[in-house]
């Protein structure tokens, strides 16, 4: 089986990390939107819930796959795609 690396962080410093990988931000009422270079709202990758700094709960290493904090989108996505 091949191995998954996570991006570790915190809710205090996600922002940091997600500046890190290039996206934009947009300060909204649900909370700060992340938003793509192409200027598409970034989606939780599983559930395609649309993603506040607030709520986003894991990176996939090596992509730019962001997921919401509900521990099943993460969990469902490493099923699918790495125990294949």
């Amino acid at each position: 089986m091949e191995k998954t690396d996570i991006v570790l962080f915190n809710k205090e410093n996600a922002l940091e990390i997600l500046k890190q990988f290039d996206f934009e931000f947009s300060l909204e009422e649900e909370g700060t939107i992340i938003i793509d270079s192409n200027g598409e709202i970034i989606n939780c990758s599983t559930c395609e819930r649309p993603l506040t700094v607030e709520i986003v709960g894991n990176i996939a290493h090596g992509s730019r796959k962001l997921f919401c904090d509900n521990p099943l989108c993460f969990a469902t996505w490493i099923a699918e795609n790495k125990l294949k």
